[in-house]
């Protein structure tokens, strides 16, 4: 893969457009696990070095969900706005981060305007806009003409085909303006190549809430693995598939039942690793919970919070040479009491995994879930990352090299 890097462009002076990855979880306003955030620090550091002004594109959450809800964007904003980022990042880079308004408008401009060398600017959530979703042209043209020059280091949305990814690159290209990854993508795209290419037995474990994304990850790599764990709500919709009762466990998403794909991958990936015994608990009160055989089904009004790691799949596990690992593989973040009871899966497999393994985690929670993990190495997109080893190419990247054909 050829492209340039921010260390190929002279940045002195000049405006660079940022696309970053800041999509972390919040609590009451204050910014809870800071990987993604730190993670882009070599190449902010790096700008700021060379006196560029930094205009920082990112967006948090889903707010479209909410907005497309009927709710107002005054109070989805609440909620969904990048101001305790902007506070958190300034802590990191010991100065002040200047935390725009909105993505567009008057107001916008003339910040970008004022923004002397060496200063950061954050615009606000990129997805308050349908139209950065939509990559629509127009928005793209107008977050474009912020910028002398684009940098990409936002590798968990490089598989989207939205505004800030592709359409802003394609049109800065257009005009003649530099585009370059920054040092986060130009490891990520390392790291990934790297496994690509390493040789042993390969496990790949697939948890998390994302169905549509995860059961393509399971449908597309699973030959390119020794074997599949699967947890979260991958695991549900394949015991669903197989006419087991799994209670109010998620096997749906944006109203469309995956039991029919959970069917198709039983049927179809030869090399499932499916747990036998799951921990169940009653949905809205999870200090109601108890160890089950899934052969026996889940009881109405229960869901499957977490899986049972067996020594058949501690076998599987303790051959692993390469290990590729998104999602959660239970509710590990649920707390009850105090003490974390449907974390035990992630933690079994975590001290069952080969000190001499090599470990990618991908995506938001599983990143947390992997603290204390031997040799692992932590890459911040999960669906970015499973397109890139599927396919060895992603959206943005074609946008750098301004292929447009290639989104045709």
């Amino acid at each position: 893969m050829e492209y340039k890097t921010i260390k190929d462009l002279d940045v002195s002076g000049k405006r660079v457009l940022v696309r970053v990855e800041f999509n972390v979880k919040l609590n009451k306003g204050e910014v809870g696990d800071d990987t993604r955030i730190k993670e882009s620090l070599p190449t902010l550091k790096y700008l700021l070095e060379k006196n560029a002004r930094l205009i920082l594109l990112a967006h948090l959450g889903r707010p479209q969900d909410e907005l497309s809800g009927g709710k107002s964007v005054e109070d989805v904003k609440k909620d969904n706005s990048l101001a305790p980022v902007a506070k958190h990042l300034s802590g990191l880079l010991g100065m002040d981060v200047k935390m725009a308004p909105d993505s567009v408008g008057d107001e916008v401009r003339t910040m970008v305007n004022e923004l002397k060398d060496g200063g950061v600017l954050l615009l606000e959530n990129l997805r308050l806009y349908k139209e950065e979703l939509d990559n629509d042209c127009e928005f793209a043209k107008t977050l474009a003409s912020y910028g002398d020059i684009f940098v990409f280091d936002g590798f968990g949305v490089a598989h989207r085909v939205q505004a800030s990814p592709v359409g802003v690159p394609l049109e800065m290209i257009a005009q003649g303006k530099e585009v370059a990854a920054g040092l986060l993508m130009d490891k990520e795209l390392r790291l990934w190549e790297e496994a690509r290419k390493k040789e042993g037995h390969r496990l790949l474990v697939i948890g998390g809430k994302k169905l549509n994304e995860k059961v393509k990850a399971v449908g597309n790599l699973y030959k390119a693995v020794d074997s599949v764990l699967v947890g979260g709500a991958v695991y549900n919709i394949i015991i669903a598939g197989k006419g087991i009762a799994v209670g109010d466990s998620l096997i749906e998403e944006k109203g469309k039942d995956y039991t029919g794909k959970g069917k198709e991958l039983s049927g179809e990936v030869g090399n499932l690793l499916l747990a036998k015994r799951v921990v169940i608990a009653k949905k809205g009160d999870f200090s109601d919970y108890r160890e089950i055989s899934v052969d026996d089904g889940v009881p109405n009004g229960y869901m499957i919070t977490d899986i049972v790691i067996d020594d058949d799949i501690k076998a599987e596990i303790e051959k692993a040479q390469v290990v590729i690992w998104f999602g959660n593989i239970g509710i590990s973040d649920a707390e009850v009491n105090g003490a974390h009871p449907f974390a035990k899966g992630t933690e079994d497999f975590k001290k069952t995994v080969s000190k001499n393994a090599y470990v990618i985690v991908g995506g938001g929670d599983s990143i947390t879930a992997s603290e204390g993990l031997a040799n692992s190495v932590i890459s911040t997109g999960g669906g970015a990352a499973i397109a890139l080893y599927t396919t060895g190419t992603l959206d943005a990247l074609e946008a750098w090299k301004g292929n447009k054909d290639y989104f045709n």
